[in-house]
């Protein structure tokens, strides 16, 4: 599992309960990921008045048909249970006067469905505890501090992963929970959009460079640029 975030942990939790022994490994310590600053909640059809389809339409309508229906579906039908089993996991949502969940209404929803925790502070109260649980399973290895360098590629499969001080992970799957700090933030310019193809679309059978490779892909990008700007 790369990446300590809010998805990371969680996954690496569901892992974990299913016997999978996992390997968390996060650049940062386990409560000071990116996911630690986020403000706003959980969009969940939990209400009487609401339904996963529901949900689901209003999530294309709001998307302008940049969403991908399949995978939005996939997210409105389980976030209900999720939501459930995060707080079996001792995530203390917000609640009303009679102990149901809070639920907030927001831009693109047509019925109240956001669940926080700590109102601004979900982010900071989900990372928390979710470091917490992970902390203390005895299926889940965490190393802090580290990064992944390369995705290891054999014909179609990642079959490990290459950390930043050379050691090597051999792992029957590898989900990546995190986006590379440097490539990810590509704007829609030419230099960026190569970077990004450099960096997702090598050829098969090879290292696929992640986050540390992409200064220097954006380089080898930025100069074949520059050659193609003055021809």
């Amino acid at each position: 599992m790369v990446g300590a975030g809010a998805a990371g942990l969680y996954t690496a939790v569901c892992a974990a309960r299913e016997g999978a022994r996992v390997t968390l490994v996060s650049a940062t310590p386990l409560a000071e990921s990116s996911s630690w600053w986020a403000q706003g909640g959980l969009a969940a059809a939990v209400s009487a008045d609401d339904s996963p389809e529901l949900h689901l339409r209003d999530t294309v309508v709001a998307g302008r048909k940049a969403v991908r229906e399949s995978a939005a579906r996939v997210l409105c039908d389980e976030a209900p249970e999720a939501v459930a089993d995060l707080g079996r996991l001792g995530v203390r949502f917000d609640a009303d006067r009679n102990g149901r969940l809070a639920l907030g209404l927001e831009g693109g929803h047509s019925r109240r469905r956001i669940v926080h925790a700590g109102g601004a502070a979900t982010g900071r109260r989900l990372v928390r505890q979710l470091s917490a649980v992970v902390a203390e399973h005895p299926g889940i290895d965490v190393l802090e501090g580290r990064r992944v360098v390369e995705l290891i590629v054999a014909g179609d499969r990642c079959v490990g992963v290459r950390l930043d001080d050379g050691g090597l992970i051999a792992s029957g799957a590898v989900v990546l929970a995190t986006v590379p700090p440097r490539c990810g933030r590509a704007r829609r310019t030419r230099r960026a959009q190569s970077a990004a193809a450099c960096s997702w679309r090598t050829p098969r059978g090879r290292r696929w460079p992640t986050s540390s490779s992409c200064s220097s892909i954006r380089r080898r990008s930025s100069a074949a640029t520059a050659r193609t700007d003055s021809s």
